[in-house]
């Protein structure tokens, strides 16, 4: 089982996405570095699609939620953490 957040972007804030970008970095790289967030990432246009982040357990997702600058700034919409159930298939050759 995994955890997904999806990302939305502020109507009104993602304009600071520049700005408040650099504490967010950090942030994930931080969390990266210590395990706690597995994937993370843009879709093609950020700033009508937003982002996904993929988490091993639901506490660090809810964490990551509580303390991510884009979060707490207003960059991205409040988001819920959702349970992913895929199908694991052996990697192509």
């Amino acid at each position: 089982m995994y955890f997904v957040v999806r990302y939305e972007p502020h109507p009104t804030g993602f304009g600071r996405v520049r700005e408040v970008y650099p504490a967010h970095r950090a942030f994930v790289d931080r969390e990266g570095a210590a395990g706690h967030v597995w994937l993370i990432g843009t879709f093609a246009d950020a700033a009508t699609d937003g982002a996904m982040c993929l988490f091993r357990s639901r506490e660090d997702a809810e964490r990551f939620l509580a303390a991510d600058p884009f979060v707490r700034e207003s960059v991205v919409l409040p988001s819920r953490v959702l349970e992913w159930d895929p199908l694991e298939f052996p990697p192509l050759p």
